[in-house]
C-alpha cells in the first residue's frame, strides 16, 4: 500500500509525474495513476488505495478545481485529516477547501528542488519516508569508509533533533497528547481526537510551530506536557464536543470550551473545536518560560483569560476578561503576562470607557503598564501595550510604529504586533501595507477570529470589498456565533454590504454605537438612505447625525463618516475644522483613508486637515505618503499641496487623551 495517495486532474498529469517522481527520490511510496481521472469510475482499488495512504496530496489547479474526482478525493482525505494542499498554479481551492494552508510549487516543476517545499510539508507532518532498497556503489571499496562516517554523523544529528523536537525539554517544552475522553460517544470521540491532532500538526507558523502533538495512544504521549481529552456526546438532535487541556502530573483542568452542531456534521465541529483549542494552546506557548514559576490556578486563570481576549471586541470594555487579569496579577505580582495583558486590555478599551470614568482607568492603566515593563519590557503584550498608549496623539503612529518595529526584530513571529503595526499603518493611509501586515498575522496564527476580523476589514478598508466579505464568509463557517465576526459583519455590512442584514443585526444589538445616545434612530436612518439614497431619505438620516453633534454627545467621526458616505464635502470641511473635531479625528485618522471618504480627500483641502492632524509631518518626515496620494483620479499633487502649507496651516491642533 502506499504511504502517500496523488490526487490530480488529468490535464496536470506530467506535473503529477514530476511530484510523484521528486517524493519517491526522497524515500517514500506514491500511489498514482494517471488514467484515473480521465472519467472511469471510481474503482474499489482506488477507494482502497485512498483509505490506506497515510497522506492525500491535492495538486490544486485551473484543472483539478473544476474536477469532481478531485474534489472527492480531497474532501475525503479533509475529513480524516490527511489532507495536504499544494498549489501548483496561482488557483484558489473550492469552498471548503480555503482554511487550510496550502504548499504552493512554481517554476514548472522542472528542477527536483522546486518540489522541495512540499517535502518539507510532508516531513513536518510526520510522514516517515520507507527506506529505500541499497544500492550497490562503483566505489564501494574506496568509500564505504566515508559514507559510514558521514552516516553516523547524520544519525547524530537527526537523534539531537529528535531528542529536541520530541522530549520535553526542562527549559521549554510543548509536547500535547490529544485522547478521546471517557464516557459518551466512543467511536466519535477518538475520531475526532484523532483528526484534532493531525490538525494541530497542520498548523507550523507561530507559536503553534513549537508544538508536538501526540494521539493518546502512542507510547510518548506519557511525557507530555498537557493533555487535551475530547469527547462527542449526544445534544438533543445534535452533538457536543467537549474539549479540555489538562495538566500533565494532577490531570487538573486548567480550560475547557464545548461546541455544537448538527449530528452530520462532525467535520464542523472539529474546525471549531480546533480553532479554541489553537488559541489556548498558542497562549500556553507564549508563557512556557513562566508557567514553572506560577501556580496550576494561575496558569488555568491565564490561559482563560487568554483565550478569551481571541473573541473580544478591544474597544468595549469586557469586564469579565479584566476581572480574570486582575485576579492574576494579585496572585502572582511577579508574572510578567499577567500585567502585560492587563496593561494591554485597558488601553485597548480606554475609547469605550464613559468619560467620567477614564481617569481613573489611566491611573490605573500607567501604575499595570510600569509594573509590566519593569518585569518583561520586551514581552510581546508589553510592547503593544506601550505602542497603544501614548500622551500625544499627534506623534502617536511614529511612536507606536517605531515600538512595533523594534519588536517585530526580536518577535517576528508575533502575530499580535504584526497586527497592531497594521493598524497604525492604515493610521497613516497605508492600508495596502496594511493589509500585508494583517495577513502575515493570520498566517501567524490562521485559528484566531479577532485576527480574521482585522483582515476582512483590513482588506474592506483598503477598498477590496468582495475580498473582505469573502475573507468573512470563511471566518463565520470557521466561529459560528463569534462575539467579534458577528459585529464585524455588521460593520462591514453598514458601510459596505447589505443594508437590510446591517439593519437586523442593528436592532438586534439595539444601537449602533459605542456609547449608546437615548432616543437615537440616525443609524437607522442612514441604513434607509443607503436601502433609497433619495435626497429626502438622506437629508433624514443627516439630519440625525447633526442632532447628536449639537447635543454634545461627541458624536463627530459618525457624523463626518455619514457626510464622506454621501457625498457631502462642504459640509464636512465645515464640522472638521472645530477643535472638538478635531480631536476626535485626531484619535481615528485611519477612518479618512476608508473608500467611503474618498470624497473628502478628493478635495485639496485634505492636505491642509491631515497637517491639523499631524498626519504631513509623518510623510514628510518618512518620505512614505499615503496610499491614496498615487491614485490616478486625485485632481492634486499631495507634495506640492503640502508645500504650499503656511506655517500656521502647519501647526497641529491642540488635543486631549
Amino acid at each position: 500500500m502506499a504511504s502517500i495517495f496523488l490526487s490530480y486532474a488529468r490535464d496536470d498529469s506530467a506535473r503529477a509525474g514530476r511530484v510523484a517522481s521528486a517524493l519517491e527520490s526522497a524515500g517514500h511510496r506514491v500511489w498514482w495513476d494517471r488514467n484515473i481521472h480521465a472519467g472511469s469510475r471510481f474503482s474499489a482499488e482506488i477507494a482502497a488505495e485512498l483509505n490506506a495512504a497515510e497522506l492525500v496530496v491535492v495538486l490544486w489547479s485551473r484543472s483539478s478545481v473544476e474536477s469532481p474526482w478531485v474534489h472527492d478525493e480531497a474532501a475525503a482525505a479533509r475529513d480524516s485529516g490527511r489532507l495536504v494542499p499544494v498549489l501548483i498554479e496561482p488557483v484558489e481551492p473550492p469552498l471548503g477547501f480555503r482554511q487550510y494552508q496550502a504548499v504552493t510549487l512554481s517554476g514548472g516543476l522542472t528542477r527536483a528542488r522546486s518540489v522541495q517545499p512540499l517535502v518539507e510539508a510532508i516531513a513536518v507532518r510526520g510522514a516517515a519516508p520507507v527506506r529505500p532498497e541499497p544500492r550497490r556503489s562503483v566505489r564501494r571499496a574506496l568509500g564505504w569508509k566515508v559514507t559510514a562516517v558521514v552516516a553516523a554523523a547524520l544519525l547524530a544529528v537527526l537523534a539531537g533533533a529528535w531528542f529536541l523536537i520530541v522530549r520535553p525539554s526542562d527549559r521549554a517544552s510543548h509536547v500535547i497528547a490529544v485522547a478521546a475522553a471517557e464516557g459518551g460517544d466512543q467511536r466519535r470521540s477518538q475520531e475526532l481526537a484523532r483528526t484534532i491532532a493531525t490538525d494541530l500538526g497542520r498548523y507550523r507558523a507561530g507559536p503553534l510551530g513549537a508544538l508536538t502533538v501526540f494521539g493518546g495512544n502512542d507510547p510518548k504521549a506519557s511525557g507530555a506536557d498537557y493533555r487535551v481529552d475530547v469527547g462527542v456526546s449526544p445534544a438533543g438532535p445534535g452533538l457536543r464536543a467537549d474539549v479540555s487541556l489538562l495538566s500533565r502530573g494532577d490531570r487538573r483542568i486548567l480550560w475547557s470550551s464545548s461546541v455544537e452542531g448538527p449530528a452530520g456534521a462532525l467535520v464542523d465541529l472539529r474546525q471549531q473545536a480546533v480553532a479554541k483549542l489553537g488559541d489556548v494552546l498558542a497562549c500556553s506557548v507564549e508563557v512556557e518560560t513562566y508557567s514553572r514559576k506560577i501556580s496550576r490556578e494561575v496558569l488555568g486563570l491565564y490561559l482563560n483569560g487568554c483565550s478569551l481576549m481571541s473573541d473580544l471586541n478591544v474597544s468595549e470594555p469586557d469586564q469579565t476578561t479584566l476581572s480574570i487579569f486582575r485576579q492574576i496579577t494579585e496572585k502572582a505580582p511577579d508574572f510578567a503576562p499577567g500585567w502585560a495583558n492587563l496593561a494591554l486590555l485597558e488601553v485597548q478599551s480606554f475609547p469605550g470607557t464613559p468619560p467620567p470614568d477614564r481617569p481613573a482607568l489611566r491611573k490605573a492603566l500607567v501604575a499595570h503598564l510600569a509594573r509590566a515593563k519593569q518585569l518583561d519590557p520586551d514581552y510581546p503584550a508589553t510592547i503593544a501595550a506601550d505602542a497603544n498608549f501614548h500622551p500625544n496623539q499627534a506623534t502617536k503612529p511614529a511612536h507606536a510604529l517605531a515600538l512595533l518595529d523594534r519588536g517585530l526584530e526580536r518577535h517576528p513571529d508575533s502575530a499580535m504586533l504584526h497586527e497592531l503595526r497594521a493598524f497604525y499603518l492604515r493610521r497613516v493611509g497605508r492600508s495596502n501595507e496594511g493589509v500585508t501586515a494583517t495577513r502575515r498575522a493570520v498566517e501567524l496564527n490562521p485559528l484566531s477570529p479577532i485576527l480574521r476580523d482585522s483582515y476582512a476589514s483590513a482588506l474592506a478598508y483598503a477598498g477590496r470589498t468582495d475580498a473582505a466579505f469573502k475573507e468573512l464568509e470563511e471566518a463565520e463557517a470557521m466561529w459560528p456565533g463569534s462575539t467579534v465576526l458577528r459585529q464585524a459583519r455588521y460593520r462591514l455590512d453598514l458601510r459596505y454590504g447589505d443594508p437590510r442584514n446591517a439593519m437586523r443585526l442593528l436592532r438586534e444589538r439595539g444601537t449602533g454605537d459605542l456609547q449608546p445616545v437615548p432616543m437615537d434612530t440616525s443609524w437607522e436612518a442612514f441604513l434607509e438612505a443607503r436601502m433609497d439614497p433619495s435626497p429626502a431619505r438622506v437629508e433624514k438620516a443627516l439630519e440625525g447625525f447633526r442632532a447628536r453633534y449639537r447635543s454634545g454627545h461627541g458624536h463627530v467621526v459618525s457624523y463626518v463618516q455619514a457626510l464622506g458616505t454621501f457625498g457631502r464635502v462642504e459640509e464636512a470641511y465645515r464640522v472638521v475644522w472645530t477643535p472638538g473635531a478635531l480631536d476626535s479625528l485626531m484619535a481615528g485618522t485611519d477612518l479618512l483613508f476608508r473608500p467611503h471618504m474618498r470624497p473628502i480627500r478628493a478635495d485639496r483641502r485634505f492636505i491642509a486637515l491631515a497637517a491639523k492632524l499631524g498626519l504631513v509631518a509623518f510623510w514628510e518626515k518618512t518620505g512614505v505618503w499615503p496610499d491614496f496620494c498615487g491614485e490616478p483620479q486625485l485632481p492634486y499633487d499631495c507634495r506640492a499641496e503640502a508645500n504650499k502649507l503656511t506655517a500656521e496651516q502647519r501647526k497641529i491642533a491642540p488635543q486631549i487623551y
